[in-house]
């Protein structure tokens, strides 16, 4: 039989995650539980009148009631650590926001070039 990941650590990161915003998807994959064990878990929690499962679902209640509370805006650089914690957790989403982010560093946007500019180059490839 498998041993447990219901252990304490796990739900400590687990709260640290719902607090900090995160999906209850991304929260599974940062710490290495499926989705459907985090579900069940919950499930079972809510079922319950007490024991850990039902302490569980109500912290996990609680610290995503706290995110949602949250009166300040994240900062700039808040922001870029959760997006970096993201990322390397395997969000598919927060991976494709910081790759955006990036190439916005990298590449400067295009400067719209005006008609004339346009129109000498047009003149110029035709003369060659």
């Amino acid at each position: 039989m498998a041993s447990s990941k219901f252990v304490r650590e796990v739900r400590g990161a687990l709260l640290e995650r719902f607090a900090a915003g995160l999906s209850l998807p991304d929260a599974a994959r940062a710490v290495g539980v499926n989705e459907k064990t985090l579900k069940g878990w919950l499930t079972r929690g809510r079922a319950e009148a007490d024991g850990d499962y039902a302490v569980f679902a109500e912290a996990v209640n609680g610290a995503r009631q706290a995110a949602e509370d949250r009166p300040e805006p994240m900062t700039a650089e808040e922001f870029q650590t959760k997006l970096d914690q993201a990322v390397r957790a395997g969000s598919v989403q927060a991976m494709k926001l910081w790759d955006d982010r990036q190439r916005r560093q990298v590449e400067p946007p295009a400067k719209p070039r005006s008609k004339i500019a346009s129109l000498a180059e047009a003149r110029q490839r035709r003369a060659s």
